[in-house]
């Protein structure tokens, strides 16, 4: 797909994009040919491999910044850094995300406010520190990366479903209130996907079993294998370009027809 979705010349933040999803989402859009700030508090060597590999390659550059994207003052100061580097930022992609597993009656304040925080809040804090960019460019794209789990719930989710509905209503409300400046808005919501933030599959098994609500019978769906991450970031690589110019405002499932059954 990568000719039919050309980003050159075009500057964007990705957060949480070294690991998973996000470093799936980033290879798309530099392999497209984007600038690409990667915002992630967890920069290790496999995020060191990620970046040598692609800046090897002729697509755009990718840089890594040391960022807790819950911290908004950190925030501010790394969206500053980028558009004074860049002269100016085309594309968010608000993808940082965690889901820890827990049952309800061990949620503590803690790990609530955590999950907004990070899950929520940072979304909220990525657009507002990039509001003076928007308004003085007249352009922009915002990809919010959802769940499909929030039609989909589970019992040892609760904090973590919580957190994304919120992302959906941020993702139709700023769709609006960006307008004005030509900025879209939309989300992609991932069905299962193989990453490390989900791969304890006996965990949620034993979780499901704690909690007392019986499992889904079945356990099939459409498509009957989980996605990958480049197919998560096929989805982000579209919205964020111009092929994608009348769509705002819209929460798309990427998840093997799983809504459907």
């Amino acid at each position: 797909m990568h000719h039919l979705t050309p980003l050159p010349g075009r500057v964007a933040i990705v957060t949480g994009g070294a690991h998973g999803i996000g470093a799936g989402i980033v290879r798309a859009l530099a392999e497209a040919g984007a600038t690409v700030a990667v915002f992630d508090r967890n920069l290790d060597a496999s995020a060191e491999a990620l970046v040598d590999d692609l800046n090897r390659g002729d697509g755009g550059r990718v840089e890594l910044y040391p960022v807790d994207v819950a911290q908004s003052e950190r925030v501010n100061a790394a969206v500053d850094e980028v558009v004074n580097r860049h002269a100016g930022v085309d594309i968010l992609v608000n993808n940082a995300g965690i889901c820890p597993f827990e049952d309800l009656e061990h949620i503590t304040d803690a790990l609530w406010h955590q999950t907004l925080e990070v899950n929520l809040s940072a979304m909220f804090f990525l657009v507002r520190a990039l509001l003076p960019n928007f308004r003085q460019r007249k352009r922009g794209a915002v990809v919010n990366i959802s769940t499909v789990s929030t039609s989909i719930a589970t019992p040892h989710q609760v904090h973590y479903i919580a957190s994304k509905a919120g992302v959906d209503g941020l993702t139709r409300a700023l769709a609006v209130a960006l307008a004005p400046y030509r900025v879209r808005v939309n989300a992609v919501a991932p069905g299962g996907v193989e990453t490390d933030i989900n791969r304890d599959h006996d965990g949620q098994r034993a979780a499901w079993q704690r909690s007392g609500v019986p499992e889904r019978t079945g356990g099939w769906q459409p498509i009957a294998r989980p996605g990958t991450p480049e197919e998560m970031a096929a989805m982000v690589r579209f919205l964020v370009s111009d092929q994608a110019s009348y769509i705002t405002g819209a929460i798309f499932p990427v998840d093997g027809g799983a809504l459907i059954v």
